[in-house]
């Protein structure tokens, strides 16, 4: 007998995504008319950002344009478009652009970070690591992503424990689970089980999620070669 649990998954969930797809169209529409009414550079980067949600990179790049045509140093659009353009050079061209006028903190923070993440996705992890060293300096809050993101270069550039102190740092200030992971297994790449163990087991006492915890104790015991407990947990 044919399963009828696939039919009534789609039938279920169809409606919804041909609704959102129906909604941004419509929305694009409208945006459309108010367009050719008055062109403003907001429009168009409204626009922009709904064929973005389509994926239509193309049509959402003309308007990101088009509203940096009609003002020169508008901030969101001139983010979006770098990051849609990603290593294209157009997008190294408007992260200077960005750079002469960003006249805030969070302006010359954002900037910035930009030009690391472009250096990062070029794999000049070496530039886009000083680059956040910079970025320290001037952030604007105690958000952890800048150093999430400068642990990750780190840790490509085969330097683990320079990566451990910015994440425990990060640690003492945030209290987020997410950087105390990410410690943790930075830590355990630069050979640091002293520090981390006695968190490890205590989430294996009590973490429902045990399978990452008892990796985590497998690389400890690797790093102080105990062979046979590192086997046992996997």
């Amino acid at each position: 007998m044919l399963d009828s649990r696939p039919l009534l998954l789609i039938l279920v969930f169809t409606p919804f995504f041909v609704l959102a797809h129906n909604d941004i169209s419509e929305t694009i529409k409208a945006l459309t008319t108010r367009i050719e009414t008055k062109p403003t550079a907001d429009l168009y980067y409204q626009r922009g950002t709904e064929f973005r949600a389509l994926q239509q990179k193309a049509h959402a790049i003309e308007d990101l344009e088009s509203a940096l045509k009609i003002e020169l140093h508008n901030r969101h659009a001139l983010v979006a478009l770098v990051q849609l353009y990603e290593t294209n050079k157009r997008a190294k061209a408007l992260i200077s652009r960005y750079q002469k006028f960003a006249k805030t903190k969070e302006e010359k923070f954002e900037a910035h970070y930009l030009l690391a993440s472009y250096n990062a996705k070029l794999g000049l992890f070496e530039q886009a690591s000083s680059q956040c060293d910079t970025l320290h300096l001037i952030r604007p809050s105690e958000d952890p992503a800048l150093d999430l993101f400068h642990a990750g270069l780190l840790l490509k550039l085969q330097r683990p424990n320079e990566a451990a102190t910015i994440l425990k740092k990060s640690l003492n200030r945030t209290k987020s689970i997410v950087v105390r992971n990410n410690w943790i297994d930075a830590a355990l790449t630069a050979g640091q089980t002293k520090a981390v163990l006695p968190i490890i087991e205590k989430e294996l006492s009590s973490s429902r999620f045990r399978s990452s915890w008892l990796i985590r104790r497998a690389r400890a015991s690797l790093i102080l070669k105990r062979k046979e407990a590192a086997q046992a947990d996997l």
